[in-house]
C-alpha cells in the first residue's frame, strides 16, 4: 500500500526480510514469534523465505510481518488503538525506519563524548553483508518482485496439530484480501560503505560511557524506559517522534496519563494489560534478549496503547540467548534469574516490569504462566520435536545459502547448541519455580545451579560475529 493505500500483499502491508544476521541457528527470531503468538502475545508473522532475484541465490531469509496497519487489525480489529517504538537512537523507530540517521555524525559526536546515545545499526534492514561470498549485486530493490519458485515446499512445513494452547492467536476473518502487491521503486537502505565500530568504541559501547543518563550510560530518556516525567508532551519524544500511528494531542494526553498510573502503581489495570503484558515478559526472559527493554539499549520493542491500557508488542530476537554483548558464561545464562531479569541498573527504572514484583499477587501469577510455559513447551516434548523438524525443514536451505554467515558446520552447532540451552533452561527455571534454586540474583549465590558443561554461548552467534 505504499502508493496505493487500497493494496495490500497476501493482507499485509509491509514484508521484512530478515537477513539472520549473526545469529548461526537460524531460528532464534522465528522461535522466538512462535512462543509470544503461543503465549497469547500479539506477535508477528513469520515463515522462513528461499530467495532469488533474476535468477541469483540470495539464500534463506525469514519473512516477518512488519508490525504496522495491517498487523493492528488483524490483532486488535479495525478499531485499533495506537502504535509506538520508543527509541532514542533514531534507527528504526517510526515511518522513516531510520532513513534521517547519519553515521559520520554519530561517530564524530560519540568521538567526543557528547550527550549522545549509542546508535543501533540496524542490520536486519539491510541485505547481507558485502563480505559475504553474495551475489554480485548486493542490494535487493524494493521494486523486484523475489522469485518464489524456490520457495520450502509447504509438505516440508512441521505438523503443529499438537501445538501447545497456552494462547489463541487473533482471529482473521477480518483481513483485507487484496490481491496486487504495490510497485515500489526505491530501494532498500545501503549500509555497504558504513564504519565498522572501531575498538575505542566499541570499548565505550560495552562499558557504557556514551554520557547518558539512563543505566550504564547507554539512554538518556527517561521515556523510553516508560518513566512518567511530567505532563508536557514535549518530555516523551522518543516515543511520540517514532509513533507508527497518526497520533492527536489527546492520544498523547492518555498515554502520558497511562504512564503515570504505571508509574506511581495507581489504578494499573486501567494502564496495562495486566495477562498479556506478564505473558510477555514470560517468553522474553526465558529466551534472554538484552537488547531491549530488559537491556542496556531499552529499544526493540512495540508499545500499544487502546483506552489508556498499554501492551508491550516482541521485535528483534536475533541476539537472544545471551548474544548481546559479554552478559556471561553459559552457566550464569541458564541459570538466569526469573525474578531479576533486569541486566543492568535497577528494576525499580523499569516501571513496565518492575510492577510485577512489587505486587504478591502479580509475581504469583508471573511464576503460574512461567510454569505453564514450561509445561506445555518443554516438559511435554513439544520444543524438541518442534526444533528438530524445523531443522529438517531449513537445512537444505543452510546448506546451500551462498550469502551465510556462518559455515554450514557452524549452523549445525548452532542448532544443537540452542536446543540443549533452552531444554536446560527450561530445567533451571523449573527448578527456581519450586524454590530449589534461587530465582533472584542475590537467592542464586547460595543455589546449586544447573551444570553446563560443554555449552558455549557464542556458538549461537553473537553481535561479535
Amino acid at each position: 500500500d505504499h502508493y496505493d493505500s487500497t493494496n495490500t500483499y497476501y493482507g499485509l502491508d509491509k514484508l521484512c526480510l530478515n537477513n539472520i544476521i549473526q545469529d548461526n541457528t537460524y531460528m532464534k527470531d522465528y522461535l522466538t514469534y512462535q512462543m509470544m503468538g503461543d503465549m497469547g502475545v500479539a506477535s508477528p508473522l513469520c515463515s522462513y523465505v528461499y530467495i532469488t532475484v533474476n535468477g541469483e541465490d540470495y539464500g534463506l531469509y525469514l519473512a516477518v510481518e512488519a508490525v504496522e496497519d495491517s498487523f493492528l487489525q488483524r490483532n486488535y480489529g479495525r478499531d485499533y488503538g495506537e502504535l509506538y517504538k520508543p527509541d532514542n537512537m533514531k534507527m528504526g523507530g517510526g515511518r522513516g525506519n531510520g532513513k534521517e540517521f547519519d553515521m559520520d555524525k554519530f561517530m564524530d559526536e560519540n568521538s567526543e563524548e557528547e550527550d549522545s546515545g549509542q546508535e543501533e545499526i540496524n542490520e536486519n534492514a539491510s541485505q547481507k553483508d558485502s563480505a559475504q561470498s553474495s551475489p554480485d549485486s548486493q542490494r535487493m530493490q524494493r521494486g523486484q518482485r523475489p522469485d518464489m519458485g524456490n520457495m520450502p515446499n509447504r509438505e516440508e512445513m512441521p505438523d503443529f496439530e499438537n501445538k501447545p494452547n497456552s494462547g489463541a492467536r487473533p482471529d482473521m476473518e477480518n483481513m483485507p484480501d487484496f490481491e496486487n502487491m504495490p510497485n515500489m521503486d526505491d530501494k532498500m537502505p545501503d549500509f555497504e560503505n558504513m564504519p565498522e565500530m572501531d575498538e575505542n568504541m566499541k570499548e565505550k559501547f560495552e562499558n557504557g560511557g556514551f554520557g547518558g543518563k539512563g543505566p550504564g550510560g547507554m539512554n538518556k530518556s527517561d521515556d523510553v524506559l516508560l518513566k512518567y516525567i511530567d505532563d508536557e508532551t514535549d518530555s516523551y519524544s522518543s516515543i511520540f517522534e517514532s509513533a507508527k500511528t497518526d497520533i492527536t494531542k489527546s492520544d498523547k494526553m492518555r498515554l502520558i496519563e497511562a504512564l503515570k498510573k504505571l508509574s506511581e502503581g495507581v489504578e494499573l489495570s486501567d494502564a496495562v494489560d495486566i495477562d498479556t503484558v506478564i505473558k510477555y515478559f514470560v517468553v522474553h526472559n526465558f529466551v534472554l534478549n538484552f537488547d531491549s527493554y530488559t537491556g542496556s539499549m531499552i529499544h526493540n520493542y512495540y508499545l500499544y496503547e487502546k483506552n489508556g491500557q498499554m501492551q508491550m508488542i516482541p521485535w528483534d530476537y536475533n541476539l537472544a540467548f545471551g548474544g548481546f554483548m559479554s552478559m556471561g558464561g553459559a552457566e550464569s545464562l541458564v541459570n538466569y534469574p526469573i525474578d531479576s531479569p533486569v541486566s543492568r541498573g535497577d528494576m525499580s527504572e523499569r516501571p513496565m516490569i518492575s510492577w510485577i514484583f512489587e505486587n504478591e499477587e502479580y509475581t504469583e501469577l508471573y511464576h503460574t504462566y512461567f510454569e505453564e510455559f514450561i509445561d506445555t513447551y518443554f516438559e511435554s516434548g513439544y520444543f524438541a520435536n518442534m526444533i528438530d523438524k524445523v531443522n529438517k525443514m531449513i537445512s537444505p536451505y543452510v546448506e546451500k545459502d551462498p550469502t551465510k554467515f556462518c559455515t554450514y558446520e557452524e549452523f549445525e552447532k548452532g542448532i544443537s547448541t540452542l536446543k540443549e540451552f533452552c531444554l536446560l533452561r527450561a530445567e533451571s527455571i523449573k527448578g527456581q519455580l519450586d524454590g530449589s534454586i534461587g530465582s533472584t540474583s542475590d537467592t542464586q549465590k547460595e543455589s546449586t545451579l544447573i551444570s553446563v558443561d560443554g555449552i558455549e554461548i557464542n556458538d549461537m552467534g553473537s553481535m561479535h560475529k
